[in-house]
């Protein structure tokens, strides 16, 4: 009884103390280098939040680089630098955004979250290495589940939580989150699939809400602890959900949220599946030109280069009795030979590429938040530059199209800037990427039901509407066609039909969150022409063809005039 009880002392006293640094070895007359890091282990997908402090011994100002790399085991590479200035004799701490290496899951290969090294330049340094956070390797590894758990509900929970995974084979990897550490952006948040904090900690002021909002509307799932009073309930928000667990002895508390991840929509398990963004379940993988080697090409090739850099090129030399000049005959023919096979790549594939890609943004007036998810494969050919920039907080991840592309390693690099480089296009290639984004929108559809029997709509989006459908809260199925921002318009009855016939047009993906999703009641769904979408622009020199924009949200139901 009494080692439980120091046990139990030891683990609040190292709550109390917070997150120990971690100390890169520097020369410590010259400068000091401290890395605090909410997540315990290295995930498969998003971004690692970090806080770096460095203090600056010298009586001058100094720069130190810090070189970031992330590695997910066979599959990808990320790199990222930041440069930090700090005064003479004066520390300074800034908060990071470290890149995860994305997990690219191919068949018969597990995954057991990413690691990151750090190797910093600067004063004192020496271009030291160390390694900041490591897979973790007690998981299985496949369709790893990563949990955050508040240092208080962590000492409560995370140990029964565990052994019911470890007896069931379920792969978690759990992450006692220190409170203090926590994000002011939600990319912060992106690498955990569940959070599960006390609602004192949730109605805490020192909480960043709208932190946590936004990551789960791009499909983040929240557990409160009830202690005092509450029932169990869920409440959708965007593509995620907060859930409420009653007041009840820790045991059942673990069950019940145990019981409730086999059946949660992560976004590690939309992102991560082998299968989804592949033919048949994904139409744009079908509608694009595959790339297919010409094996009778290829051998003849060969045979070509083997015969006039063999035979024919000794032949020549020995006939004009100066066989010396075989020694830059053969680099030529070689030099030759390659630029002919590229000249054939260039007219077969020529510059740049070609691609498709749809756009789906959910409207969340509540909250005033838009999340936009925007999918798109594209086919290569010949690149001069494959470097583009996305708008700050936009995450980018690459998904498996094709089998043939299982062994390829990803190398990524990432700037602070918004800039991307790399394997994220390469030449000769068919990719997939999937682009989430959730910003502050004031937007809503309104529907005015001061007549029952034929209700108006009006829209504060900013588009117009070829297709507007809207379930009101009892149930029933209206539509207009041809809508403009600010004008209401009248909404006339619809039948399921008309309803299935717009899914069938809006969804190339089986799966997809929209499709899956439906029409709930209180809720619409609209269509407008590619034209007025606000796509997420990557790599300029592909050809993309825009698909039809689909907005989605729930509806303001007022009984107003309009």
């Amino acid at each position: 009884m009494g080692l439980r009880y120091a046990v139990v002392w030891w683990c609040l006293l190292c709550a109390a103390r917070g997150a120990q640094p971690l100390a890169i070895p520097t020369d410590r007359s010259v400068s000091q280098i401290s890395v605090y890091s909410l997540l315990e282990h290295g995930t498969s997908r998003g971004y690692v939040p970090l806080q770096v402090e460095i203090r600056n011994r010298m009586n001058r100002s100094g720069t130190w680089v810090l070189m970031f790399q992330s590695t997910q085991e066979s599959t990808s590479v990320m790199n990222t630098r930041y440069e930090v200035e700090v005064e003479a004799s004066s520390s300074k701490r800034v908060g990071l955004m470290v890149p995860m290496a994305p997990a690219v899951k191919a068949r018969h290969v597990s995954i057991y979250g990413g690691s990151v090294e750090l190797r910093v330049l600067g004063p004192g340094t020496q271009g030291v290495s160390r390694s900041i956070l490591t897979p973790n390797w007690s998981s299985r590894g496949s369709h790893n589940m990563h949990i955050g758990l508040s240092q208080s509900v962590a000492l409560q929970m995370r140990e029964p939580l565990k052994q019911q995974s470890d007896s069931q084979r379920r792969d978690l990897s759990i992450h006692s989150l220190d409170l203090s550490l926590f994000p002011r952006d939600d990319r912060g948040l992106s690498g955990l699939d569940v959070l599960v904090l006390s609602r004192e900690e949730w109605n805490s002021a020192s909480l960043p809400r709208k932190t946590v909002e936004r990551w789960i509307a791009l499909g983040g799932q929240l557990f409160l602890l009830e202690t005092a009073s509450g029932s169990a309930k869920t409440v959708q928000l965007g593509l995620g959900h907060l859930h409420s667990l009653p007041p009840q002895p820790i045991p059942g508390q673990v069950n019940q949220l145990y019981q409730t991840l086999g059946s949660l929509s992560t976004i590690q398990k939309r992102l991560e599946d082998d299968s989804a963004y592949r033919p048949p379940r994904w139409a744009f993988s079908e509608q694009v030109k595959p790339i297919l080697p010409s094996f009778g090409l290829f051998m003849l090739v060969v045979i070509t280069i083997a015969i006039l850099m063999g035979p024919l090129n000794l032949w020549w030399g020995f006939k004009k009795k100066n066989v010396m000049r075989v020694l830059w005959t053969t680099p030529a023919l070689s030099f030759g030979l390659s630029l002919l096979v590229g000249i054939g790549i260039i007219i077969s594939d020529g510059f740049g590429g070609t691609g498709i890609r749809s756009l789906w943004i959910m409207i969340l007036p509540e909250e005033q938040l838009e999340v936009t998810l925007q999918e798109q494969v594209s086919r290569t050919g010949v690149l001069l530059g494959n470097r583009f920039t996305l708008p700050q907080g936009v995450r980018i991840h690459p998904v498996r199209v094709q089998d043939r592309e299982q062994a390829t390693r990803l190398v990524l690099n990432e700037g602070v800037d918004g800039t991307r480089s790399g394997g994220w296009f390469a030449n000769r290639r068919i990719q997939g990427q999937v682009l989430e984004q959730v910003r502050t929108s004031r937007a809503r559809m309104e529907l005015l039901t001061q007549n029952a029997e034929s209700p108006e709509a009006v829209s504060t989006i900013g588009v117009p509407f070829r297709t507007l459908l809207v379930r009101d809260a009892q149930g029933t199925l209206w539509q207009a066609e041809n809508t403009q921002p600010g004008q209401p318009i009248r909404l006339k009855t619809a039948t399921s039909g008309n309803l299935r016939r717009f899914f069938r047009e809006a969804f190339s993906r089986e799966g997809h969150p929209g499709k899956s999703h439906g029409l709930q009641n209180g809720w619409f769904i609209a269509m407008t022409d590619p034209q007025h979408g606000d796509w997420l622009s990557t790599l300029g020199s592909v050809n993309w063809q825009d698909q039809p924009v689909i907005y989605t949200g729930p509806v303001v139901q007022t009984g107003r005039q309009p």
